[in-house]
């Protein structure tokens, strides 16, 4: 049977060519596993055959390619599934009045751009050259364009464009990252473009990184809790150790170590006043290792603040005036710490309370913000220096206002007075009728 869409075409009307194909393309473009059915006309039924691209006869009624009639009006030449192959002219032709007519068309079989061998992931050492590999294969053959950081990549002193890769001269560790390797296949009725993303990792041994809100220099105090954190980057991902007065640290009842990926974090318990000092942290990888000192000094815990008053509040905030307390020669305090909580009896379940931060600030008044309207709030305050925080303040409770709804009384009485001037206007009209 013939496949669905193909049109008959009326060709026995005058001074129409004797042979036809439907369709008229002279190019057709599919791709393999694909069907297509073109259909050669005749005028009166003349008889009509099928050429292969080598020449010969297509005599087979039935197959992966074969004839099939077309009401005594010509044959079509079916594919049920095209390969790559199949690709090259074929051609009807017909005999009319002792003369020979001939129609063709060009199969183009394209295959899509495929990156089967391509690694998504390829690596270089710090310094070296590297080429990236893509390999980009498909029927037309592809064209390949480059990506870094969403820019198109040109030859230049840095890369060099190569059939099936990019070199990168001396790499360095801003080359880490994401590649797209474009390709673009163009035919002649079709254009198909396809990208490939390759992940770039640059070897390199642990390298120290500042982060903000976290110092070398640390303070704590006996009985307090201190985090100590170290930053590295490194390709493969280091290895962290930390160690003070040249031995190891281990976990034990007050020591606890947090590794990520790229940062290690020592968490200490101060029982006495033997864990302050230096403490090194070291990273390692394959390619060497890095250490940094931390110091860990005795800082005083700071006293709560002097004063928190003044509570003011609206449906959803609370704004407080809080007075640091006194210092002297000791660390200075860098800010506060609101601890709030809905008050549901007369107790504050302090474990369910959330927090708000703030640094110190010359007006001395804070607001919190984004509270439930019509709320009782238990609210209590810690000061903090660059040991830690302070006691708790004396716990105090605030209700928010409650929203309220438009007054239905104004409402009406607005509606009232509406109507009662458009009976005055009325009434006058009247009035100015009967005079006239």
């Amino acid at each position: 049977m013939l496949g669905e869409g193909v049109v008959q075409a009326q060709t026995d009307q005058p001074g129409r060519p004797p042979i036809s194909l439907v369709p008229s393309h002279s190019v057709i473009e599919r791709q393999p596993g694909q069907a297509i059915v073109v259909t050669c006309y005749t005028d009166q039924g003349h008889r009509t055959i099928w050429m292969y691209p080598d020449g010969k006869d297509v005599t087979s009624a039935k197959g992966r390619i074969h004839v099939e009639l077309v009401q005594q009006k010509g044959h079509s030449l079916v594919f049920e599934d095209i390969r790559m192959k199949d690709k090259g002219n074929y051609t009807c032709k017909t005999t009319v009045d002792n003369k020979e007519y001939k129609k063709s068309f060009r199969l183009t079989v394209i295959v899509p751009t495929s990156f089967n061998e391509t690694p998504e992931v390829q690596e270089s050492e710090l310094g070296q050259n590297m080429t990236l590999r893509c390999y980009a294969q498909g029927d037309p053959k592809p064209s390949i364009m480059w990506h870094f950081n969403g820019k198109p990549v040109d030859d230049n002193d840095k890369y060099k464009i190569l059939d099936n890769g990019l070199l990168i001269h001396k790499v360095t560790v801003e080359d880490s990252g994401v590649y797209e390797c474009r390709a673009y296949q163009i035919a002649t009725s079709t254009s198909m473009i396809k990208e490939f993303k390759i992940t770039v990792r640059i070897q390199h041994k642990p390298t120290f990184q500042t982060k903000e809100g976290f110092s070398d220099l640390v303070y704590g105090y006996v009985s307090g809790v201190v985090n100590l954190t170290c930053h590295a980057t490194a390709e493969p991902k280091p290895k962290f150790e930390w160690l003070k007065d040249n031995k190891q640290v281990v976990e034990s009842d007050s020591i606890a170590i947090f590794d990520e990926d790229h940062s290690s974090t020592l968490e200490l318990v101060l029982n006495n006043d033997t864990m302050f000092g230096d403490y090194v942290c070291k990273a390692i990888n394959k390619l060497g290792t890095t250490e940094k000192v931390l110091v860990l000094k005795e800082g005083n815990r700071p006293d709560p603040p002097m004063e928190v008053g003044d509570l003011q509040a609206t449906a959803d905030s609370v704004q407080m005036k809080i007075v640091p307390p006194e210092t002297g020669v000791q660390l200075p305090i860098t800010g506060f710490r609101v601890q709030y909580v809905p008050k549901q009896s007369d107790t504050a379940s302090w474990e369910e309370a959330k927090f708000a931060d703030f640094n110190v600030e010359s007006g001395e008044v804070y607001s919190l913000q984004g509270l439930n309207q019509d709320t009782d709030y238990a609210i209590r305050v810690q000061s903090r220096n660059a040991a830690g925080y302070s006691m708790a303040s004396k716990e105090m409770t605030i209700r928010t206002e409650k929203i309220q709804a438009h007054s239905v009384t104004n409402s009406s009485a607005m509606m009232s007075s509406i109507q009662s001037s458009i009976l005055m206007l009325v009434m006058s009209i009247i009035s100015v009728r009967q005079f006239l």
